[in-house]
């Protein structure tokens, strides 16, 4: 996961909110995974015994962390 922190001024109306901006790595997010000993990442089992990355666990820690910091959260 990428993280970025600027000034958006497309995000706002007044254009002076501070966003938090993230990436996740496209080959760790969308691929399936054979289970090994660190894995350096949140991951949750498939019924096919593969292991896939936990995004909402990841998320909900970062929203978590943040605190009071947070007003809002989105997820595309």
């Amino acid at each position: 996961m990428v993280l970025s922190t600027n000034k958006f001024i497309g995000l706002s109306d007044t254009g002076k909110v501070n966003v938090i901006t993230g990436l996740f790595n496209p080959s760790v997010v969308n691929g399936k995974k054979k289970f090994r000993v660190n894995i350096g990442y949140d991951v949750k089992p498939t019924e096919d015994e593969q292991l896939e990355f936990n995004k909402e666990s990841v998320l909900a820690e970062v929203v978590k962390l943040g605190g009071d910091l947070v007003t809002s959260f989105e997820s595309k």
